[in-house]
């Protein structure tokens, strides 16, 4: 039994005992960048995102990317830690990904509107944390035509609806 084991045991990582998550991720990866008929595939392959040639093996990718996973789940914990595409327009491969935390990894969307004010480039809800203002408020005052600078800094009168004035 041990050998018949042995001889069909590629990794070992799809065991749960033995953290399955790294071989998820993988596995993921490689149907939502080829499958059709997987949900998210119309995100990533019909969007042209592939996973290179070389991570098609697990083994690979465990090669290229374990080590660096580990030293994230040790810092950040197993349910905090993702793959991130560090150019969202561009493919999985070793030079355009890393680990990341969900904080990272929502500060890196496609759909986030960055402002540049005294030369520092941050996207809305960064600024809306640093200036502690609801993202919703500053939405809608730069849908008024508000600049950045002023939807940001101007602090909202108390008893006003600041969505609608």
């Amino acid at each position: 039994r041990e050998v018949l084991l042995n001889r069909n045991t590629t990794h070992g990582l799809t065991n749960r005992r033995n953290n399955p998550n790294i071989y998820k991720i993988c596995s993921k990866l490689k149907v939502r960048c080829n499958k059709p008929s997987c949900p998210e595939y119309k995100f990533y392959g019909s969007k042209g995102i592939k996973i290179s040639e070389r991570w098609n093996s697990f083994e690979n990718f465990l090669e290229d990317m374990g080590k660096s996973y580990e030293q994230h789940c040790q810092e950040f914990g197993i349910k905090n830690t993702s793959i991130d595409r560090i150019d969202t327009f561009s493919g999985y491969s070793l030079e355009n990904c890393r680990w990341a935390t969900k904080a990272v990894q929502a500060s890196n969307m496609r759909s986030n509107v960055f402002f540049e004010i005294d030369n520092q480039r941050k996207h809305l809800a960064e600024w809306c944390r640093l200036y502690t203002l609801d993202p919703k408020l500053v939405t809608a005052r730069l849908k008024r035509g508000w600049s950045p600078i002023r939807a940001l800094t101007e602090k909202p009168v108390v008893g006003r609806n600041q969505f609608t004035n």
